[in-house]
């Protein structure tokens, strides 16, 4: 008491505890960034399916206006 410094933890703890913190910040900031990569990629992923699904459907409805121009018609007699 009479000039003593009393710590709330022993000095070895502490300098442990400085690379420990940092290393638990960098996995931190690891995890979120992986998880919102996975949750773009998920994002993006279902997207490009759906594009390619309309586009597969305009070609389709395309083709078939294509098909019924070229045929006869049976209504016109010549």
């Amino acid at each position: 008491m009479h000039g003593t410094v009393i710590e709330a933890l022993p000095k070895w703890i502490t300098t442990l505890m400085n690379p420990l913190w940092s290393s638990v910040a960098v996995l931190t900031v690891s995890a979120l960034y992986y998880a919102w990569k996975e949750f773009h990629f998920k994002t993006r992923n279902r997207e490009e399916v759906l594009r390619e699904r309309v586009a597969y459907m305009l070609w389709v409805m395309a083709d078939q206006v294509e098909e019924e121009e070229d045929a006869p018609s049976s209504s016109v007699v010549a």
